[in-house]
């Protein structure tokens, strides 16, 4: 499998999630689409424009954010309020924002045991997780 050609968000915002930080968010690929939320490596990291081809844009709406002090989010490097709780806190916030109430959570390095953990999938999920999490290794 090929990674998905470059594609352009639909929609960018912040969200504000406190009253110091504030989360890029952005939105490609199909609104109608399963949405899948990426999450970046971390701390720091950001996300980059190559996540959105990880995912098949007529089937995915696909979620991208960067973290708490990370990437266009605000206030940059900050450690204030920035905590694994904080980024569970913050993933909620982010679906109830968009008004999506299942979401696949996709993501690696330092946060796959957070969403691991505290996001429990359902058998038909952990498939659909997995099938994406292959295609994705088989690219890079």
């Amino acid at each position: 499998m090929s990674i998905f050609p470059a594609i352009e968000p639909y929609a960018v915002d912040y969200l504000s999630v406190n009253s110091e930080h504030k989360i890029y968010l952005e939105q490609s690929g199909n609104p109608n689409g399963t949405p899948v939320l990426f999450l970046h490596g971390g701390p720091g990291a950001g996300t980059s424009p190559i996540y959105r081809s990880f995912f098949d844009p007529k089937k995915y709406r696909i979620i991208l954010f960067d973290q708490r002090g990370s990437g266009r989010s605000t206030p940059y490097g900050s450690v204030s309020n920035n905590t694994s709780y904080d980024l569970i806190e913050d993933i909620k916030s982010i679906l109830d924002h968009l008004t999506i109430k299942k979401s696949i959570l996709y993501g690696g390095s330092s946060n796959k045991e957070v969403y691991d953990y505290n996001f429990k999938l359902n058998a038909t999920e952990k498939r659909e997780a997995k099938k994406i999490a292959k295609n994705i290794e088989d690219t890079i």
